[in-house]
This record gives C-alpha cells, sequence and structure tokens, in this order.
C-alpha cells in the first residue's frame, strides 16, 4: 500500500518569521567572539572584492539556534569566473580558522538558477543577514518573477544531484565493506570490533537532501538543519531525531567511517526518503529520469567493483 503524501497548510513558519534579522549582524544573535570572526572573514574577503558581488550568513548561526561544533554557513556570490579562484583561496583560509565555516560558493548563473526553480536554499538567501553587496543581490530579491515555493524543476533537479553520489553510491559500497570485513577473515571480525565503513558522511549529507526535497513538497520552509530536524520528527516520528541526530555527528566530526550499527540506523530511513522522493518526481510520467536514475545506480556498482578491486590488489 503506497504512503499517501500530505501537504500540510501554512503555519510552520509564523514562529521563525518574528527572529528573522535580515540587515546587518544581530548582537542578540551571535556571541561576541563569532561577531568578530565573521567580521574578519569580511576583512579578508574585501581585499577582493572586485571578485565578489555579495557575502551573506545563513543558517541556525543567522537565528541563534547554533549549538556548540555547528557550522557558520556563508554564502559567497562571486562575480562570472572568478569562482574557482575565490573557492580555491577559502579553502586554504577554512583550514585554519577557529570556527568551522561551510562556504557555498556560487557565480550570477548559478545563483539566479537556484531562484529560478525556488530552491529551499533561496529562502536561506532571502532570510540570511547580507554582510555584503554591491547590489547584485538585492537586484535578486527584489525581482518578483522568481517563485517563493519549490517548482517541479527543482525536484527533478535536486534528485538527479541525490541519487547517484549521495544515495546509490555510499550504500552498495559501505554494504560491499560490510560483506567483506564482516566475513570469515574480514577485519573487523578478527580484530573484534567493527572499524567503521565508507562513506558515511556523504549518506548523512544525501539524508539532509532528501529531506529538504520531501519536507518542501510537504509545505515547509527551511532555513536551517534546525527547522529540517524539528519538521521530519513532526512528520516521520520522534524516533527520527535519532537518524539526523547521528547524521549531524557525522558531518560536525567529517567522520568518513560508519559502523554497521550505524549504518544500520541510517539506512531503512534513506530508503524511505528515496522512495517518497521517486513518488515527488513520479517516474511513471518521466521516462527521461527514470533513465538517468537507471545509469546511476550501475555507475555507483561500477565505482564500487573497482574500489573493491584496488583493495583486493593492495593486499
Amino acid at each position: 500500500m503506497k504512503e499517501e503524501v500530505v501537504i500540510p497548510q501554512g503555519g510552520h513558519f509564523k514562529e521563525r518569521e518574528k527572529k528573522m534579522r535580515k540587515s546587518s549582524l544581530s548582537p542578540l544573535l551571535l556571541t561576541a567572539d563569532k561577531t568578530t570572526f565573521i567580521k574578519q572573514v569580511l576583512s579578508f574577503l574585501e581585499e577582493r572584492r572586485e571578485k565578489i558581488h555579495s557575502v551573506i550568513l545563513i543558517g541556525s548561526t543567522v537565528f541563534g539556534f547554533d549549538e556548540e561544533g555547528s557550522d557558520i554557513d556563508i554564502v559567497v556570490i562571486c562575480k562570472k569566473d572568478h569562482d574557482e579562484e575565490v573557492s580555491n583561496i577559502l579553502h586554504k583560509r577554512m583550514m585554519s580558522e577557529e570556527f568551522k565555516v561551510q562556504y557555498s560558493i556560487y557565480e550570477p548563473t548559478h545563483v539566479e538558477r537556484i531562484f529560478t526553480i525556488g530552491s529551499p536554499f533561496a529562502n536561506s538567501i532571502r532570510n540570511g543577514v547580507v554582510l555584503k553587496d554591491d547590489g547584485y543581490l538585492k537586484g535578486l530579491l527584489t525581482n518578483k518573477e522568481f517563485p517563493l515555493k519549490p517548482t517541479r524543476e527543482y525536484y527533478l533537479e535536486a534528485l538527479k544531484d541525490i541519487v547517484g553520489l549521495r544515495y546509490y553510491f555510499p550504500i552498495i559500497d559501505i554494504e560491499q565493506e560490510i560483506k567483506e570485513d564482516h566475513g570469515p577473515e574480514g577485519i573487523c571480525i578478527k580484530i573484534g570490533k567493527c572499524q567503521g565503513h565508507a562513506p558515511g558522511d556523504i549518506l548523512a549529507t544525501g539524508i539532509f537532501r532528501m529531506l529538504y526535497i520531501t519536507l518542501s513538497y510537504r509545505g515547509y520552509r527551511l532555513l536551517s538543519k534546525a527547522d529540517v530536524t524539528k519538521y521530519a520528527g513532526e512528520i516521520y516520528g520522534q524516533k527520527t531525531s535519532d537518524v539526523l541526530n547521528k547524521c549531524i555527528e557525522l558531518l560536525r566530526q567529517d567522520r568518513w567511517g560508519v559502523t554497521v550499527e550505524e549504518y544500520r540506523l541510517l539506512k531503512p530511513f534513506a530508503v524511505k526518503l528515496f522512495r517518497e522522493c521517486l513518488r515527488i518526481v513520479d517516474l511513471r510520467n518521466n521516462g527521461d529520469m527514470l533513465k538517468e536514475l537507471r545509469d546511476s545506480a550501475r555507475a555507483a556498482r561500477l565505482i564500487s567493483r573497482k574500489r573493491v578491486e584496488e583493495r583486493v590488489n593492495a593486499e
């Protein structure tokens, strides 16, 4: 029996709207050390201002719901053909930063596509704190032609982005490692302890990405992982919090490997979300999407098989 996808009516965002800050850093929501740190980032980016349109602070930090170990999420919109250069510069800086920072770096074509298809990420930008803007972002935010809700194109593009790398690949790869390492001659059996199986953090990312699809389709407006965790609990039950807390733990620790027990916790929920995503994009009326899914699954199996061969040869 198929599970009906019900879209709730309004009301989910009112509490969060009261806490929004759009114009400048707020000492009510940011600790002194984080305020100082973000100003240092801005000063660093100011030296490259000829390459950058806009800088926006988004996510839980904006609303004061960040916890110890939370990322500081910063969007950088670069001028045309400068995104790769700015990305390389910020990646090097990240290695020595006091806080864990997640930079999302885009060029105009990419960020305009995000707004055109009504991606939830566009709402994160709309409701973020604008730290710098040369007028480019203001033009996006005042353009009334952009949809405020996700379009069908968003769901299709988001699922395509998830399927191969963040769903098929980690599941196939982890299960292959478990089969080998927990077999009669496996290393985990020999030492009496599970050593972890990769890539667990990618599967964790995939779970959150799929939740952005399913919760958005159900009518929720998502601005941070705190939103996702709260609303997922409302829809899928409170046991879901165990899954998402484990995902957050993997991501914050940059942990590549998951134990068998952790994988058994994550996989059923990932499969549930994937099936719901398939219903949302309506594969029966989308032959091209079905073909891409099959091609992604085939490619993931080939990659996994190659990795197994490399491990065998290395031994």
